[in-house]
């Protein structure tokens, strides 16, 4: 079996294509998992897993000015089946 925990942290600059008269957009995104797997082997040549991940993601926006325009917030569930 295996278990885990996972945390990103970090921003980026995004700009427009040239030519633009306004500057880049500050953004930052925050990621948090966990996730586990469990495997069984049956006979030598059979084995099955199970895996499950589950993800948290924050994206947010600021102005050039600093104030914040978006926040968005997405959840998922990744199950996995292997034989």
């Amino acid at each position: 079996f295996l278990v885990g925990l996972s945390w990103f942290d970090g921003w980026y600059a995004a700009s427009q294509p040239l030519p633009n008269p306004f500057p880049a957009s500050p953004r930052s995104a925050e990621n948090r998992s966990v996730y586990a797997s469990v495997s069984w082997t049956f006979v030598p040549t059979l084995t099955a897993s199970l895996d499950g991940r589950y993800q948290s993601d924050e994206i947010s926006v600021d102005n050039p000015a600093g104030v914040r325009i978006n926040n968005q917030t997405k959840k998922n569930f990744l199950p996995r089946a292997l034989l």
